[in-house]
């Protein structure tokens, strides 16, 4: 025995052998417990989270579900578009038509529900009366006339002079006229 341990060692080495196993098995619980959270969190991020989440002038490449593929750097994002800037022009890209983009950080969710996020249409409502080119699903070239009206889940474009409807969720991609903003 000694002076420190009346009990003599080898109580104290299992007494400590015993509390670091406990221990092993409450930090694993912990563990477990913060990966449940973890993937519980991820399962509600949206590619519209994660695309939101990089900031403007930051490169990214995408592909349409019309097979166009857009390399550029992101000028902004909404929930249900991106506007992506290349070498030539300005593309405005509905959300529910990209098949594959990246590169994309991994995010949680934060509360900004105080901010004012800029929507497509309102984009499209600074365009009104230029030229545009529309890539829609289902429509195998593109559409190119002028911008006449953006409604709440629509847009019309006025080409050799017919004004033709389109529906949000139809569109692909919107080649914005040079200069808008």
């Amino acid at each position: 025995m000694s002076a420190d341990n009346p009990h003599g060692g080898g109580v104290h080495d299992a007494w400590a052998e015993a509390m670091a196993i406990v221990q092993s098995e409450q930090d694993a619980d912990v563990h477990d417990e913060a990966r449940g959270l973890m993937v519980a969190e991820m399962s509600s991020v949206t590619v519209c989270d994660r695309l939101m989440a990089k900031k403007s002038g930051s490169s990214v490449r995408l592909a349409t579900s019309s097979g166009l593929v857009i390399s550029g750097r992101i000028d902004v994002s909404g929930e249900d578009f991106v506007v992506i800037e290349d070498a030539n022009a300005r593309h405005l890209v509905a959300m529910h038509a990209i098949s594959a983009i990246g590169p994309l950080p991994h995010v949680v969710h934060n509360d900004d529900s105080g901010i004012t996020r800029t929507t497509w249409r309102s984009i499209l409502r600074e365009c009104f009366g230029q030229d545009v080119s529309v890539q829609a699903q289902g429509i195998s070239e593109s559409i190119r006339g002028r911008l006449s009206w953006v409604g709440h889940d629509h847009l019309s474009v006025v080409k050799a002079g017919a004004e033709l409807v389109i529906r949000w969720p139809a569109v692909t991609a919107i080649r914005l006229p040079a200069g808008a903003d």
